[in-house]
């Protein structure tokens, strides 16, 4: 084995339904988990989040299972449509809640807090236009917001390459309801790799399981309230990554669950993996990657480029600091090639590469299918040219044979180049992902 990745110790579940028989019947819920963007960067576990939070609304808290509205992908329309079906669905004394992991951005014109539809592009002109305004929300609802306002993913790539996303002005305070957010408005919201969570979803998914009951007396009483989650969740968050983000909460606390005898006990926090985390590569022969035939042919999509020296390390996670340069907290500076040489023995991290492949192969052989139409059309077309006797079916057949090629050649080249940065992201998370 080449590469050592440093042991981590297990963490406990937070998917599995914890039942507790509690019922909320008046309540209504939005859940939603947006993991994979059409034009940004994917939301590393977004998925698994909206499912955790699911899970809680419906077997520990106790909503009806057709008043839970789960999302894993949704646009500003669908969003919006979906949290005003389910304010038509709260009884008296109910609550409305929604929940989200996925793209947060901050709206240039007033500094107000977005919640990034999966049809958003990395285009000023229209990034606005396709995110929910978070003061669009019912004012009575209770918000958990995994996400930042820093304009980043979660692997702090930048949503709109050069814009400048101002600080957050907001100070929302719901009249009824409350807010919870993942970060500080500055802060990014982070992964969790060792939950395949995100750190504040993880966190917050335990709490309402019973990690939180007593937190602040210590007087464990088999119900945890929304501001016991919230202390909860910070100081379980500055235990595992310390310079990491810090959580806030506005509004008016609640109970989220109460069911004595029920829930679970908090892990020993001081004992879960930290954030971040030290890789070594331990000697230099590179594996081999998964073949990706494209025209009959298995290429590689990165070539000389160096493998990273013996007992070369990092600690994690890495972000870009140009196409295929990477960089951690710390500055050190990496190529992509190195970092997913280094961690490709993980399937995740070799999909991922091979992604990368199939973009580079596009690209390459794109650009030689153009080239060869385009030079087939200059020969043909100066045959055709100098004859007196051709005929429309031998212009025709020209044509298509100069033609195809080109056309051919275009597609995969726009393919190829539309798909890179996305794929990039993808094995940038993988990467950062890998044990």
């Amino acid at each position: 084995m080449w590469f050592l990745p440093v042991a981590a110790a297990a963490v406990p579940e937070v998917d599995a339904p914890l039942r507790t028989g509690a019922s909320a019947p008046a309540d209504a819920a939005v859940v939603i988990g947006i993991e994979d963007y059409a034009f940004l960067a994917d939301v590393p576990s977004a998925t698994r989040d909206g499912r955790a939070m699911y899970h809680f609304f419906v077997y520990t808290r106790g909503l009806a299972p057709e008043k839970v509205t789960l999302l894993q992908g949704g646009n500003r329309e669908q969003i919006l449509d979906a949290v005003q079906r389910a304010r038509a669905q709260v009884g008296a004394g109910g609550t409305l809640w929604v929940t989200w992991a996925g793209h947060g951005a901050t709206n240039p014109d007033d500094g107000g807090p977005l919640l990034v539809g999966d049809d958003a592009k990395s285009d000023p002109s229209v990034f606005v236009a396709r995110s929910v305004k978070v003061k669009e929300l019912p004012k009575e609802a209770v918000l958990v917001l995994d996400t930042c306002w820093a304009g980043k993913g979660r692997d702090g790539a930048e949503l709109v390459p050069g814009a400048r996303f101002a600080v957050p002005t907001f100070a929302m305070a719901p009249t009824a309801g409350a807010l919870v957010t993942a970060a500080q408005p500055s802060q990014l919201s982070e992964p969790y790799p060792a939950a395949d969570h995100g750190l504040f979803t993880y966190f917050f998914a335990g709490a309402v399981r019973g990690w939180a009951d007593g937190e602040l007396d210590g007087a464990p009483d088999g119900a945890v309230t929304l501001r016991e989650a919230h202390a909860f969740v910070g100081r379980a968050i500055a235990t595992v990554h310390p310079s990491g983000q810090q959580p806030t909460f506005t509004g008016q606390d609640r109970v989220l669950v109460s069911a004595p005898g029920r829930l679970e006990s908090a892990p020993d926090l001081a004992a879960l993996p930290k954030v971040g985390r030290t890789v070594s590569v331990a000697s230099p022969p590179a594996p081999l990657l998964p073949a990706t035939p494209v025209l009959g042919n298995s290429v590689s999509a990165f070539t000389g480029v160096p493998l990273l020296p013996q007992g070369k390390t990092w600690s994690g996670p890495l972000s870009f600091a140009g196409n295929t340069v990477l960089t951690n907290a710390e500055g050190d500076r990496f190529s992509l090639d190195d970092a997913a040489r280094a961690t490709v023995n993980d399937p995740a991290v070799a999909q991922a590469w091979t992604r990368t492949v199939a973009d580079a192969s596009y690209q390459r052989y794109g650009g030689v299918l153009m080239g060869t139409g385009a030079l087939l059309g200059a020969i043909y077309g100066g045959v055709v040219g100098s004859s007196t006797t051709t005929s429309a079916a031998t212009v025709g057949v020209v044509a298509a044979a100069a033609g195809g090629p080109f056309l051919l050649g275009t597609g995969m080249l726009v393919k190829g180049t539309t798909q890179k940065r996305k794929h990039r992201e993808a094995l940038l998370s993988a990467i950062n992902a890998a044990e």
